[in-house]
């Protein structure tokens, strides 16, 4: 089975990213529950500490969630498509979106985002 066709099987509902203050929602996964970033080539390898760099298919209660362990940042020099990179690998498990779409979305999410943060930051 490949990485996007895990995911999808795994019919989740949410998706949930977890720093390393929320890695305790995730606990012992099977194997078989573990999808590294290093599978999906677009997904930089996260280097902050506890940032575990895998998605986990599970659940709460009866609620399916893929757990996105880990992520990279902005101040770590990472530009705004990488930082949403698993925003989008994980949004390609919802049948609904084609490839492309999922990508547009990406693209406008993290230039919205890019936006947002220059206003922020003053010159």
């Amino acid at each position: 089975m490949t990485k996007g066709n895990k995911l999808h099987a795994h019919n989740a509902d949410t998706a949930i990213i977890l720093g390393s203050g929320l890695n305790s929602l995730v606990v012992d996964p099977k194997q078989d529950q573990i999808v590294p970033y290093s599978e999906f080539s677009e997904i930089p390898k996260p280097t902050a500490p506890g940032h575990v760099g895998r998605f986990v298919l599970g659940a709460i209660e009866k609620t399916k969630i893929i757990f996105a362990q880990g992520r990279v940042h902005l101040y770590e020099g990472h530009s705004a498509c990488d930082v949403t990179s698993i925003v989008r690998a994980a949004g390609l498990s919802k049948e609904e979106l084609s490839h492309q779409e999922v990508l547009e979305i990406g693209k406008k999410a993290a230039a919205d985002f890019a936006k947002l943060l220059q206003a922020a930051v003053p010159s």
